[in-house]
């Protein structure tokens, strides 16, 4: 007995992700907490939003913090990841 597929094709038309990290230094300028994310101004005075997930001491970081971050693209826009705190100026 042969079976027939019904499914129809994707219309899935958003293209696959391209990651392309670029390696950048900026301030945290909001943290939440609860929802584990926060967001940083980057030396190219653009802001970057960043999830717990991609921040090493994720609980250490604060508002004002200096960080040094890699910008890659996901499906919503630029996003900071591998977030870790650094020392210094900007």
């Amino acid at each position: 007995m042969a079976t027939i597929n019904n499914r129809r094709p994707s219309t899935n038309t958003q293209p696959a992700l391209t990651v392309r990290a670029m390696r950048c230094d900026g301030r945290i300028t909001r943290i939440v907490r609860d929802r584990g994310f926060g967001f940083i101004q980057g030396d190219d005075h653009r802001q970057y939003f960043f999830h717990m997930s991609g921040a090493a001491e994720f609980e250490a970081l604060q508002e004002g913090t200096l960080v040094a971050f890699e910008v890659v693209q996901s499906a919503k826009g630029p996003r900071a990841e591998n977030v870790a705190r650094r020392e210094g100026r900007i």
